[in-house]
């Protein structure tokens, strides 16, 4: 059992690393963060990786938000009137198309977080930046596959899991009352907090 554990975890380990790392690296020169908080923030990012997701550890939801990360990253240059570099802008859109490819709904975050984006900094052009159609052109290219190799998918899977979750899904009231709900309040009141320190700075 401990051997399996490992070789599921292990590049799990490494992605988190390789995510942190890359995010790192884009806001390196960035002005959006005081080198003082870097390192908690990045800190804080570690735990949420690692600690948080606790038995949903290495599930696909788990592997989404480590892809995503580098897209944030990118999203706080934008947010600050930077320019990413042209690599931060291929990992960005390659990490947020694999993460809609494990989990296509999470698109519907990330295309909202783009719009408040839009209306924040009054720019339209943010939803045509280069990382949004690269994230577009890998979904496009994982489809394409589906359909060429697995078309039983669609007619088979697909049919089979919509009558198999559909009606055990839980209410808005339920899931309202889950632990993510307060962690979300959290996490926003954290966000607001540290932008109303880089003001006062």
């Amino acid at each position: 059992r401990n051997a399996r554990e490992i070789v599921t975890d292990a590049p799990v380990f490494v992605a988190v690393g390789m995510s942190i790392g890359a995010s790192a690296m884009i806001l390196r020169r960035s002005h959006a963060i005081s080198p003082v908080k870097r390192w908690p923030i990045a800190i804080f990012a570690l735990a949420v990786l690692v600690i948080l997701p606790m038995q949903q550890f290495g599930q696909r939801e788990h592997i989404a938000v480590i892809a995503l990360l580098p897209m944030l990253a990118v999203l706080i240059l934008r947010d600050n009137e930077e320019t990413p570099p042209r690599w931060a802008v291929a990992v960005a859109g390659l990490g947020a198309g694999l993460m809609i490819a494990f989990k296509p709904h999470f698109a519907i975050a990330l295309a909202f977080g783009l719009m408040a984006l839009a209306i924040r900094r009054r720019s339209p052009r943010i939803l045509l930046a280069s990382e949004n159609f690269i994230a577009a052109g890998m979904v496009g290219v994982y489809v394409a596959v589906i359909i060429a190799f697995y078309p039983d998918f669609f007619t088979l899977v697909g049919p089979l899991v919509r009558d198999v979750y559909i009606p055990v899904g839980q209410s808005f009231v339920a899931m309202m009352t889950k632990p993510a709900v307060p962690l979300w309040f959290v996490l926003a009141l954290s966000a607001i907090y540290f932008k109303t320190e880089k003001r006062l700075d």
